[in-house]
């Protein structure tokens, strides 16, 4: 007697027992771990399940260029076919064939642009089987492709002014990277290569590239900034000034790294809060009135220096103090004016009222001036004449006073 068990992916399934050439429907399965027994007759689970074959993407191909890669499996089991899963993305297609002795054969196609990335990397097919079982395959890609990741090492590097410094370029490639060279904003540097010697430095050195090169063309790196140190500098445009508020102090320093800042007067020192703009502090402060000299100290790694700075009058406010002041004395001479003139006016009305002749005849006479005090208005102006002829009493008499149609009014002159 001999016992036929078949299993798919893993699952046992009994199809029959054969009694020489005849088949019994077979009897419940007793079930032990993974050891099967039927009829008292030990049974073993069929082997794992078959690795998927794959077929595509065994050539070196390009950056670019798109790659298909297809991944194949059989099975007996149609209503429950397995599913598959791929380790890189793109586009998924599955297709299905019926083979012989009730054999299926299900495959799914990746389609995906092949990149830098992928050169030298896995593809992955996995495939799992109704009932738990999976089973995997796996093909590495070749991908001919630029230089990618061109980078300069040391990435920030630092050095005092007027030192050397070395720099290297390195990237990835395939085939292998074949030529380096450099270039900068001032013009490409004159040595070529994966190293690069830089034997004075300056903070106005300007910021510098490496180019890599091969077969499939070349690439770029990220611009790179010498980090130059040096001591302290303070600049001229560094004042002090006297202002209604005290000693007002503004101290520019260059220096890399930053620089410390303080104000230094007779025995006094102070440090100064300030602000930093890449290699620029601006150091400002407001320090007591009355200083004739004050000494800007600015301090870093490298080194200090010293810069005494002569206070000086704020322009500003003296403008202002000599403004005020101006102001005050023209209304100073104004009020004298006015008071003068209202002295003026008062005397001559008292000697009107008290009827002085010469007043009115002095400014009654044709071409005479305006009296000053005089309003601007024309009224009749009357005047006493004494007469020889004794006993007779004054006579009034209207007579003209300009010329000429335009006359002003009457005036009454005494005969």
């Amino acid at each position: 007697m001999s016992a036929s068990f078949l299993c798919d992916g893993g699952e046992p399934v009994s199809r029959a027992i054969i009694y020489g050439q005849k088949a019994v429907a077979p009897r419940p399965l007793v079930t032990h771990g993974r050891t099967y027994r039927y009829l008292g007759l030990p049974v073993k689970c069929c082997p794992e399940a078959d690795s998927p074959s794959l077929s595509g993407g065994e050539k070196e191909v390009r950056s670019g260029d798109s790659v298909t890669v297809s991944c194949s499996v059989s099975h007996s089991c149609p209503p429950h076919p397995p599913t598959f899963t791929w380790s890189h993305n793109g586009n998924v297609t599955i297709q299905s064939e019926a083979l012989n002795d009730g054999q299926h054969k299900l495959t799914s196609s990746l389609t995906f642009t092949a990149s830098a990335n992928d050169h030298q990397k896995p593809i992955i097919c996995s495939a799992q089987h109704h009932g738990g079982k999976t089973a995997s395959s796996s093909r590495i890609l070749k991908v001919l492709h630029a230089p990618v990741n061109v980078t300069i090492d040391p990435w920030e590097p630092s050095v005092l002014e007027n030192g050397s410094t070395e720099l290297r370029c390195s990237a990835v490639g395939n085939p292998v990277v074949s030529s380096y060279r450099w270039s900068s904003e001032s013009g490409r540097p004159p040595t070529q290569g994966a190293a690069l010697t830089l034997p004075r430095v300056s903070r106005n050195s300007p910021a510098i590239r490496c180019i890599a090169s091969n077969s499939e063309g070349e690439s770029t790196s990220r611009a790179m900034t010498i980090n130059v140190e040096f001591p302290p500098e303070v600049s001229e445009g560094s004042f002090c000034r006297t202002s209604h508020l005290g000693t007002q102090c503004s101290c520019t320093v260059l220096s890399n790294p930053s620089s410390t800042v303080k104000w230094i007067w007779d025995h006094n020192n102070k440090e100064s809060p300030r602000i930093q703009n890449g290699s620029v502090t601006m150091a400002m402060d407001l320090l007591p009135p009355g200083l004739q000299e004050v000494a800007c100290f600015a301090s870093n790694k490298h080194g200090n220096t010293v810069k005494m700075l002569h206070v000086k009058n704020d322009q500003q406010y003296v403008h202002i103090l000599v403004g005020v002041i101006s102001a005050l004395a023209l209304m100073a001479i104004l009020t004298l004016i006015v008071l003068g003139l209202r002295k003026c006016c008062r005397k001559q009305q008292k000697n009107k009222e008290m009827g002085n002749p010469v007043y009115d005849k002095r400014y009654s006479r044709e071409g005479a001036g305006e009296h000053p005090c005089s309003k601007q208005k024309e009224e009749d102006v009357y005047g006493n004449d004494d007469m020889t002829q004794a006993g007779n009493e004054d006579i009034y008499a209207n007579t003209a006073y300009g010329s000429g149609a335009d006359t002003s009014d009457d005036i009454y002159a005494n005969y």
